[in-house]
C-alpha cells in the first residue's frame, strides 16, 4: 500500500509459535533473465520472468522484498487477482541460482494464511535459528484496516501454527485520515532484540501533488513528470451532455475527451452518441477531501468518480477518506 503519516519502532524479542499450512496455487515456470546490453545495468524483474499457468496472480504487484535463505533467492510480493484486483494475497517466486539477476525462478505459490483476507505487505527474518513472517492483514474480527502478525515459517513460501498479533491500529497516529492501518513492517536485529519499523494511517488528502495526470498511448496515468506537457493538459469544457456538466478535451488531441471504458479512465475520440457523451461528463464539485481541490464524479455511471491508486485512474465508487483524497485533484 501507499506511504503512511506515522512512523513508530518496536522493541521486543520474538518466541512463541506462529500460522497454517500452505495450500498452493497452481505455479507457472519463470523464463531465465535477459542479458543486458553492455554498459547498462538493470533489475531482472519477477514481471519480466513469471509465465502462469493460470490469470489469477495478474494486477497490482505489491511490496516486493527479496531474501537469501539457505542459499536460495526468494521474493515476497503481494498481487491482486486478475479478477479482482483488490484481492491482494502474498506470493513467492524462488531463484536457486547463486546470481539471482541471471538465474532462472520458479514460481512456489501463495502463501495459505490462516484468513483469507487482503494482505498487502509482508517481511520474513530469522530469531535464533526460527524463520517468521510478519505481515499487514486485515482481520475483521479487529475491525477495518489491517493489523501486524506473526507466524513461524517451516519454508519461505509457508506459514504454521497460530499467528500472534502484533500491532492493532488504535492510536491516533494509527487512524489519522478515517482509516486503521499498520503495514508494511521492515526488520533490524541489534544486540540480541528485534526492532521492527511500520507505517501506519491514511495518507494526506495533499499526497502525490508533485504527479500530473496524462495520457499515454489514450490510456490514463499519473506521473511526476511529463513529457511531452501536452499531454497533461486538458480543457474543461462544457459537459456533451448537458450544461450542469463538465468534460475534460484532451490539449493534445482535438476531438479526444477523458472517458472510461471497462472503469478505466482512458483519452477517445467522441463518436457524437450519446451514450459516449453521457461517460465522458461529469459533475465538477469542490474536493472531496480539501475543497481547495476537485473531484469528478461521472454522469453516466452515478456515484463514482474519477480516482486513482497506485497511479492508474479509473471511475470507481469511493468507500474511504483515502479513496476520497485520491479522487481529490488539483488544477493548474
Amino acid at each position: 500500500m501507499r506511504p503512511a503519516l506515522g512512523r513508530r519502532t518496536v522493541l521486543g524479542v520474538i518466541t512463541g509459535s506462529a500460522a497454517a499450512a500452505l495450500t498452493r496455487v497452481p505455479a507457472g515456470t519463470a523464463h531465465p533473465a535477459v542479458p543486458a546490453s553492455p554498459g547498462v545495468t538493470r533489475t531482472n524483474t519477477i514481471a519480466e520472468q513469471r509465465a502462469h499457468t493460470s490469470s489469477v496472480v495478474d494486477a497490482l504487484t505489491w511490496a516486493p522484498e527479496s531474501h537469501l535463505t539457505n542459499g536460495k533467492w526468494s521474493i515476497h510480493f503481494a498481487a491482486g487477482d486478475a479478477n479482482d484486483i483488490w484481492r491482494i494475497r502474498p506470493y513467492v517466486p524462488q531463484c536457486t541460482a547463486t546470481n539471482p539477476v541471471t538465474g532462472a525462478w520458479t514460481e512456489k505459490g501463495r502463501i495459505a494464511l490462516p484468513l483469507d483476507t487482503s494482505s498487502p505487505a509482508a517481511t520474513t527474518f530469522a530469531v535464533n535459528g526460527a524463520r517468521c513472517l510478519c505481515r499487514a492483514q486485515h482481520d475483521p474480527a479487529v475491525g477495518r484496516g489491517t493489523s501486524l502478525s506473526i507466524a513461524r515459517m517451516p519454508s519461505p513460501w509457508a506459514v504454521t501454527g497460530a499467528p500472534v498479533i502484533l500491532s492493532r491500529p488504535t492510536a491516533s497516529w494509527e487512524t489519522a485520515g478515517a482509516e486503521t492501518v499498520d503495514e508494511g513492517p521492515a526488520v533490524t536485529q541489534r544486540g540480541g532484540k528485534v526492532l521492527m519499523t511500520f507505517s501506519a494511517s491514511a495518507t494526506a488528502a495533499d499526497y502525490r501533488r508533485d504527479r500530473f495526470v496524462r495520457h499515454w498511448k489514450y490510456h490514463a496515468r499519473i506521473e511526476p513528470s511529463v513529457s511531452p506537457l501536452a499531454d497533461s493538459q486538458c480543457r474543461v469544457i462544457t459537459g456533451l451532455v448537458s450544461s450542469r456538466t463538465v468534460s475534460l478535451k484532451s490539449a493534445h488531441f482535438p476531438g479526444y475527451f477523458m472517458h472510461p471504458r471497462n472503469c478505466e479512465a482512458r483519452v477517445e475520440k467522441y463518436d457524437v452518441t450519446s451514450l459516449f457523451a453521457g461517460d465522458a461528463s461529469c459533475t465538477d464539485p469542490a474536493g472531496l477531501s480539501d475543497a481547495v481541490g476537485v473531484s469528478y464524479e461521472s454522469h453516466g455511471l452515478p456515484r463514482r468518480h474519477l480516482h486513482h491508486y497506485d497511479y492508474p485512474p479509473h471511475v470507481q465508487p469511493l468507500g474511504t477518506a483515502t479513496n476520497r483524497a485520491d479522487a481529490t485533484f488539483s488544477t493548474q
